[in-house]
């Protein structure tokens, strides 16, 4: 009888010994690690928007782009057409059969000034000569003028679909020029210039470094801090408090440059805070100040005015100081904008 039952207890654990090798499934090794890397290239000296990109990743199964602009692709080695001008985050990401990834991911720029420009040049009595200058391959051209502008946005009207333009602009108004051009791939760039009655105007304003007397009292980069006078945004404004006829903005530049014009912009609200009496100078050593330009009693007619100034001058100046001695009564002073302009000399 013991031996019977040792037999069964044996039995028994043979067979759930034999069972439990059965259920074993052996360990699964893992895949090589997938890798992200691509290079990219430019097909056509005449189509900077179109570029071809060579997958050189490795361990992977399936590869996945996106170029920044709303497309994606899942072929080898795409090549993609940019349809703007603009930054774009290029990534491919690599995915294995385990479901392991890699990605890589590059900035491709491009500017409008690196691909497009336009020349101006006088064409008799007070006519302007609007010229285009590029590399690229041309499916359209359109020249448009500026219209009309508010704090948000700048209105611009077709003049001419010519390769160039006739087109005249009235003394002491600076006003923007759009030339747009479409590629044969439907790629659109544009690019925005200021004439004056004498030709091209270059704003001079970003290559400054910004400094005034007393800031906003939450600091130059707050909301109404310093930094928004030259933004180049006119909905935002520089705001300052407890003014007492002592505010001044400096703009320092690395080399001395020849200024002869400038606009100030109106803020959003409350006209007595606007600016109305000042001078501007110049200086090269930031101690002895030569007067360039001085205004009283000016206004701004509406909300986001944007008010021109010349003024005479062949000088160059490392330094240009606009001081302004008096508003419209209140106890604080804003203003959207100051920008600085160089205009060719007659």
């Amino acid at each position: 009888m013991k031996c019977n039952r040792l037999v069964l207890i044996c039995g028994m654990a043979l067979l759930l010994f034999t069972c439990k090798k059965e259920k074993e499934v052996p360990p699964v090794e893992d895949e090589a690690k997938p890798t992200a890397e691509f290079t990219f290239k430019q097909n056509a000296e005449n189509d900077p928007f179109t570029f071809t990109f060579e997958n050189a990743s490795t361990n992977y199964q399936e590869a996945r782009w996106q170029f920044g602009d709303d497309s994606t692709s899942l072929e080898l080695s795409p090549t993609h057409t940019f349809l703007n001008s603009g930054n774009f985050r290029v990534k491919l990401r690599t995915k294995n059969s385990q479901d392991y990834w890699a990605e890589k991911e590059v900035l491709i720029n491009i500017t409008p000034d690196s691909i497009l420009n336009f020349e101006v040049s006088r064409e008799g009595g007070d006519n302007l000569r609007l010229s285009i200058a590029t590399d690229m391959e041309i499916d359209s051209i359109s020249w448009l003028k500026e219209v009309e502008s508010t704090a948000t946005s700048v209105v611009y009207q077709t003049f001419s679909k010519e390769e160039s333009a006739i087109t005249s602009v009235p003394e002491g108004i600076f006003q923007r020029y759009m030339l747009r051009v479409r590629t044969p791939n439907k790629s659109t760039v544009n690019v925005v210039k200021i004439l004056s009655k004498q030709g091209l105007v270059n704003d001079a304003t970003a290559e400054g470094i910004l400094t005034v007397s007393r800031d906003n009292n939450s600091g130059a980069a707050s909301g109404e801090g310093s930094s928004k006078l030259v933004d180049n945004n006119p909905g935002t404004k520089f705001l300052q408090f407890d003014y007492k006829g002592d505010l001044w903005c400096k703009l320092e530049f690395s080399d001395p440059k020849v200024l002869s014009a400038y606009t100030i912009t109106a803020a959003d609200d409350a006209e007595d805070r606007d600016p109305k009496e000042w001078k501007l100078e110049g200086s090269n050593d930031d101690e002895n100040w030569t007067i360039l330009d001085e205004r009283n009693e000016e206004e701004f007619a509406e909300r986001f005015q944007v008010n021109s100034y010349t003024f005479n001058n062949t000088a160059k100046y490392k330094y240009y100081r606009i001081s302004f001695t008096a508003n419209r009564g209140s106890g604080l002073i804003q203003m959207a904008e100051w920008r600085v302009l160089e205009i060719p000399q007659d």
